[in-house]
């Protein structure tokens, strides 16, 4: 069965959440021209395959990753594996959008050894996340997001999806996918990638 692990942190979220904004122009900025996102996808989300969240300098964002990767070492894993991290910004503007179901997976299996998770930034009071097993519609577990929450489960065979938002500010997540390096490679091989070590 699935097992969500939740932690609540600590971050400086004012200062977080005003790089969040900086880096959603970046992105924008940046990856002006790439493959843009489909229907319902706030742009951050949409560019997610071109950047890595993780590898900007601005402020919060490295502190996340150090908090993520001390949860992850307390989560059961095969610690015989090189593990990776690629993270990316979530950033929905409007009122009524919805992160329909989905799935956070490798292509080249090792199911039970990938993990997603994400980090509440401004995402009270009214934002849930629910859990199926793929392939099912029953609803399996249900997480209510706070803000400095952060969450980690496992991806294999899982898929999720976010409430809709009624808020009239935006909703902001940092989400990421954790995988063995195996994967990585199979995904991406020896072609310059996005992925850091976690």
């Amino acid at each position: 069965m699935l097992t969500i692990h939740k932690r609540n942190l600590n971050l400086n979220l004012s200062a977080l959440k005003h790089s969040c904004y900086l880096c959603n122009t970046q992105i924008q900025q940046e990856c002006r021209g790439f493959e843009q996102p489909v229907g319902g996808t706030s742009i951050p989300t949409g560019l997610s395959k071109h950047y890595n969240i993780f590898t900007s300098t601005l402020p919060g964002f490295f502190e996340v990753h150090k908090e993520i990767s001390k949860a992850f070492q307390e989560i059961k894993h095969d610690t015989t594996l090189s593990y990776w991290i690629v993270g990316w910004l979530n950033v929905w503007p409007n009122k009524g959008k919805v992160l329909p179901w989905h799935g956070h997976h490798s292509s080249c299996g090792n199911d039970d050894n990938q993990f997603h998770g994400y980090l509440g930034v401004d995402c009270e009071p009214n934002s849930v996340t629910e859990y199926r097993l793929q392939g099912t519609t029953d609803i399996i577990e249900t997480v209510k997001n706070k803000n400095n929450q952060l969450v980690i489960a496992s991806s294999g065979g899982i898929e999720h999806r976010t409430s809709d938002w009624i808020e009239d500010f935006p909703r902001i997540t940092i989400a990421f996918m954790i995988q063995p390096i195996e994967t990585v490679m199979g995904d991406v091989g020896n072609r310059l990638n996005y992925y850091i070590p976690v």
